[in-house]
């Protein structure tokens, strides 16, 4: 495993280092959980006058967005995720996750316009179909939730085990197949289909 940077060289990069360098200080700082020290020294390098490449700019904002939902600031995290998205409008994890900064602060009819361009971007992205389905059970809109996690369901057997591992995160295939049986089961008892979701829940039991 590589040892992540002291503290100290991440602080010292608004003087001395560069973009990349702030970078690669930044995410060590996180790998440490040094979140708030990280997040407000990107903020600064994010203000620095020698403007990076776009490139380089739209990685200083995801990791800043990403430091401020470790943070748990979803008022925060929206201008951040904003200005990216202005840098890669065509990417759909950012949407994704601006769409998730928006439930977080209760804005679930700008979350679910999120989280569509999302899914327009990437018809199989199960996690915006998954946190759609969500905002839309808060909203007390139980069909349209259902069909979003049929959709995630149809999405996430068509990607496979091994592509969810690759994102990264905390999901595995299995762990999320069950969660996504078990919400749409909660959709369809709510619409009276009850049979189904009993199914539903069968299913997620034997995975």
């Amino acid at each position: 495993m590589r040892h992540a940077a002291p503290l100290v060289l991440l602080l010292a990069l608004g003087c001395a280092g560069t973009h990349a360098a702030a970078d690669a200080h930044a995410r060590a700082a996180l790998a440490q959980g040094e979140t708030g020290a990280a997040e407000q020294h990107l903020g600064e390098e994010l203000l620095r006058p020698d403007a990076p490449s776009r490139e380089a700019r739209l990685e200083l904002l995801r990791l800043r967005a990403h430091a401020l939902a470790l943070l748990g600031k979803p008022e925060e995290r929206i201008p951040v995720l904003e200005e990216a998205l202005a840098l890669a409008p065509e990417d759909p994890w950012l949407h994704y996750a601006l769409g998730v900064a928006l439930v977080e602060t209760g804005d679930t009819a700008q979350a679910c316009a999120s989280f569509g361009r999302a899914v327009a971007l990437d018809p199989l992205h199960v996690k915006a179909l998954q946190w759609r389905a969500e905002a839309h059970l808060t909203r007390n809109e139980y069909a349209a939730a259902a069909s979003d996690l049929t959709l995630a369901l149809e999405a996430l057997a068509a990607l496979g085990a091994d592509r969810v591992a690759a994102w990264g995160t905390a999901d595995d295939a299995a762990s999320l197949a069950r969660a996504l049986l078990a919400r749409r089961a909660t959709a369809l008892h709510a619409v009276g289909e009850h049979a189904r979701a009993e199914e539903d829940l069968a299913r997620a039991r034997a995975l």
